[in-house]
């Protein structure tokens, strides 16, 4: 789980500041910022309620060199990015 949020803050930090070089609204930034982080939010959601599983799932993709959604599929049902679209 602690991997999971540390990736979220780095897309939401790195979000901010390739938005930041853009565009100097802030309002604008807090929604690039508050994006990055929720992401992932079916991952969050699913690890929520199954802590294991996607420690498990991200074992074996990484095992056997597939990716992580068609895994999730398989053993979910759907994947993160449907848990929270």
């Amino acid at each position: 789980m602690r991997s999971l949020w540390q990736h979220s803050y780095k897309c939401a930090f790195y979000a901010y500041y390739i938005a930041k070089s853009f565009k100097k609204k802030k309002e604008l930034l807090d929604d690039v910022y508050v994006g990055g982080i929720l992401h992932d939010l079916g991952q969050i959601v699913i690890a929520s309620l199954h802590p294991d599983l996607l420690d498990r799932i991200t074992k074996v993709c990484k095992d056997k060199g597939i990716p992580s959604r068609m895994l999730e599929n398989f053993s979910v049902g759907l994947n993160h990015a449907e848990v929270a679209p």
